[in-house]
């Protein structure tokens, strides 16, 4: 029997969309097979470039760095609720509370963003609202949220309240940047996000898949 795998993840290259004010990517050959007789590349980029992982250090130095995040709170049940028919920039409390979120560990944000990621970054797209992100932590128990722009804030807001209120207090509630999510229909699934082992690192990029699940299977009916 053949699995369903569904890939979230932006492929890296020179025309991935970039956070402003981050580094730039760049890549260029260190060998290749018909001087060496084999292919390196160097990579240069951003901690937070492409589809990324947060760790509680990007925003509290004492936090706990993309390398000791625990496995088990980025792999496992995920909902991908699709919200992409709201106007609204900001992700509210009353749009994420009709929903049903108390079975959910992990949850995606489908948003009107997929359209973007073929382009550079418009400063309009749907981000989620600090009273939303406080809803999350006190209503819900989900430990990581994802959604398909690169960063979850608002760019104007300079005091960084969705970031603060989900990765540095305890327990940190994971966030995933720049996940593709325009394949995926709204439901359950197997979600399984492997940032690298950045030691020390304030975030890193990562693979992200789903694998598509049976509601009983979640919910353990």
């Amino acid at each position: 029997m053949t699995t369903t795998i569904i890939d979230i993840t932006l492929p890296l290259d020179e025309n991935t969309p970039l956070f402003p004010g981050d580094p730039p990517f760049v890549v260029r050959m260190a060998t290749t097979i018909q001087t060496h007789g084999y292919a390196t590349r160097t990579l240069t980029m951003g901690s937070h470039f492409g589809t990324h992982v947060d760790a509680p250090s990007h925003f509290r130095e004492d936090g706990m760095t993309v390398g000791e995040l625990p496995l088990e709170f980025l792999c496992g049940e995920a909902l991908v609720l699709d919200i992409s028919d709201s106007p609204n920039s900001l992700i509210t409390t009353d749009e994420l509370s009709s929903h049903d979120l108390t079975q959910a560990r992990g949850l995606l944000l489908k948003t009107k963003n997929r359209r973007t990621h073929d382009a550079a970054w418009l400063p309009d797209l749907r981000h989620l609202a600090p009273d939303a992100a406080r809803y999350l932590r006190r209503n819900t128990p989900i430990r990581l949220v994802g959604i398909d722009t690169l960063s979850i804030e608002g760019e104007n807001d300079a005091s960084f309240p969705v970031h603060h209120s989900l990765l540095t207090l305890d327990p940190p509630i994971f966030v995933v940047e720049g996940l593709d999510l325009r394949n995926v229909p709204a439901g359950w699934y197997s979600l399984h996000c492997l940032p690298l082992a950045l030691r020390g690192g304030d975030a890193a990029p990562a693979r992200v898949v789903l694998v598509p699940a049976s509601a009983s299977t979640i919910q353990g009916q």
